[in-house]
């Protein structure tokens, strides 16, 4: 169960995992638009999805940072593979493949 929270004029959802309750700051100031947030974060949330907030983080830096980490802890050969599919599948979205 998830509920709206307004303190200094902003609203954010509070809601709880098993016995941790958690907050999540949704960035407005209308109430309507803090209320259809809060439907489509239950809605989310009903439908198993364990991280119904998308992050800020653009999806190239994440692949990016995942493709230098596998390198370092992969041989080259080893980790080949795994970039060709990641280059066909997230290409343009990635500045740089190095």
């Amino acid at each position: 169960m998830a509920y709206l929270r307004k303190r200094d004029g902003f609203y954010s959802i509070r809601y709880s995992i098993g016995n941790r309750e958690r907050q999540k700051a949704l960035g407005t100031t209308c109430l309507q638009v803090a209320k259809e947030k809060l439907r489509q974060f239950e809605s989310a949330l009903a439908q198993g999805d364990t991280n119904p907030m998308p992050g800020r983080t653009p999806i190239g830096v994440v692949v990016a940072d995942y493709v230098r980490h596998f390198r370092q802890v992969k041989t080259a050969k080893s980790a080949q593979p795994d970039v060709y599919y990641l280059r066909d599948a997230f290409g343009p979205s990635v500045p740089s493949w190095r």
